[in-house]
């Protein structure tokens, strides 16, 4: 939970340069994927596991351009 209460979401970012966040998608389901954006909400209150789909479209990337990728959330706590 966030502690103003609003929705947890969560931004995938890229740890050093070379992967644009136009090229990273996630989402909540494997048919959400083909229109998601860098961050997805997963609502005010996660209990258990969270099922999340990722993809980065490497077209016109050079192999091992990037090489780190990370999930960050807004600030939460546990309840």
């Amino acid at each position: 939970m966030t502690p103003s209460g609003e929705t947890i979401t969560l931004t995938a970012q890229a740890i050093g340069p070379g992967l644009p966040a136009s090229q990273i998608r996630l989402a909540n389901s494997l048919s959400e994927l083909a229109h998601g954006g860098a961050s997805v909400a997963i609502g005010q209150v996660v209990s258990g596991m969270q099922a999340l789909w990722l993809q980065v479209e490497d077209a016109g990337l050079d192999d091992g351009q990037y090489a780190n990728l990370s999930l960050v959330s807004n600030e939460i706590y546990e309840v």
